[in-house]
């Protein structure tokens, strides 16, 4: 999965070719950021009859290209990986495991407010095309059975945070991204069918130029 390693990390063309942090003066960016991924709701819809555990949290990374329109706004590309999701149940009659990873690409419209020549704050809108893959096993006293699948959607995503310019080149970002009902699977095994997950990301990142 994880989209042809984000295609090519986003061909590489967001590190190499974009430039400049948000409101230092360029209209081209890029950047890499790393933080903790969050699905909301995640284990009671895998398991809706309760879970002995299960981890909704993992590392999520993302990397994205930008461009500015006017100093206040611009449009951003970005690949996100969310990481893996996984949890397990045992039953009065079965035991069960289930596992979601979600990646995938979104755009942005990000505004950007530049409070002084190093500080700005910025909210943005878009939308994000998830793919998850998923896996799933069931075992009772008849033996054990396992299925998996992929899907993908596009669903919409929003967010809002700070950047600091250390230098001409280099700014530090923190923010926050929601993202819409990712990894909404049908898991044929459970005959259930997930209603996704909204995820909040928690990132710190760097904005670069070349």
């Amino acid at each position: 999965m994880k989209t042809k390693l984000g295609l090519g990390v986003l061909l590489a063309a967001c590190v190499v070719a974009l430039s400049v942090p948000a409101f230092a003066g360029g209209n081209f960016y890029g950047g890499v950021s790393v933080g903790l991924s969050e699905a909301d709701g995640l284990c009671s819809d895998l398991f809706p009859l309760g879970a002995d555990s299960c981890d909704d949290e993992d590392t999520a990374w993302k990397i994205l290209g930008g461009y500015h329109i006017t100093e206040r706004i611009g449009v951003e590309l970005f690949y996100a990986d969310f990481g893996k999701f996984d949890g397990s149940g045992s039953f009065e009659e079965f035991s069960a495991t289930g596992s979601v990873e979600a990646d995938g690409f979104g755009l942005s419209g990000v505004y950007t407010y530049p409070v002084n020549e190093r500080f700005g704050i910025f909210g943005k809108a878009g939308v994000f095309r998830w793919e998850a893959e998923w896996s799933a096993s069931k075992s009772d006293s008849f033996g054990s059975v396992s299925d998996s699948g992929n899907d993908g959607r596009l669903d919409l995503t929003f967010g809002a945070g700070a950047e600091y310019a250390l230098t001409e080149d280099f700014s530090l970002r923190a923010e926050w991204e929601w993202f819409k009902d990712v990894g909404a699977v049908e898991v044929e095994l459970f005959d259930i069918e997930l209603d996704g997950a909204d995820v909040n990301f928690l990132s710190l990142g760097i904005l670069f130029s070349p």
